[in-house]
């Protein structure tokens, strides 16, 4: 969902909200409705313009009474910890990031060197660049059984590239 997509909010000072969809005042149960029907929502504060939306929907869930099942434990672990459990989480992220971009440099960089040793091979091979190359000597004819056995090295390499690529798209997230 796009910026433009979302229902902005303002926060006062005296704590109204104001709708800006429809121009009037919401109490924080409508508010909390709207999120509830799938409406996205961005809550700033009207004074500073700061983005408060995590603010406001942590007070939906505090004072909606929703948070009382949550053992008091947990919350006391959850505020001592927070700042590392957020580290964590940042991390974790950043690093699943950093091993989808890895594959597909490898991909990418496997892909292309597969080209050039079928460029550089020649022989009956097709050219990607400028058609078909065909022989141009009696001494390339000679080496058709080498090009056989490079053609056959290209498709093994890429039948294992096809299944590095398979398995980290299949790697947990």
């Amino acid at each position: 969902m796009t910026e433009k997509d979302r229902i902005l909010i303002k926060k006062y000072g005296n704590r109204r909200l104001y709708s800006t969809a429809t121009s009037s005042y919401i109490t924080l149960a409508e508010l909390e409705e709207m999120v509830h029907s799938g409406e996205s929502i961005q809550v700033i504060d009207a004074n500073s313009k700061e983005d408060i939306t995590a603010q406001v929907l942590t007070q939906i869930l505090v004072e909606g009474g929703k948070a009382k099942s949550i053992p008091v434990g947990f919350l006391e672990k959850i505020i001592r910890q927070r700042a590392d459990l957020l580290d964590s989480l940042l991390t974790v992220q950043s690093q699943q990031i950093e091993r989808s971009v890895d594959v597909a440099r490898q991909a990418q960089d496997e892909f292309f060197r597969m080209m050039q040793r079928a460029v550089q091979m020649g022989g009956g091979m097709w050219n990607p660049f400028g058609g078909s190359m065909g022989n141009r000597s009696g001494a390339q004819e000679g080496k058709q059984s080498d090009n056989s056995q490079r053609v056959a090295d290209l498709e093994r390499e890429l039948q294992e590239l096809k299944e590095m690529i398979r398995q980290q798209s299949n790697a947990p997230k």
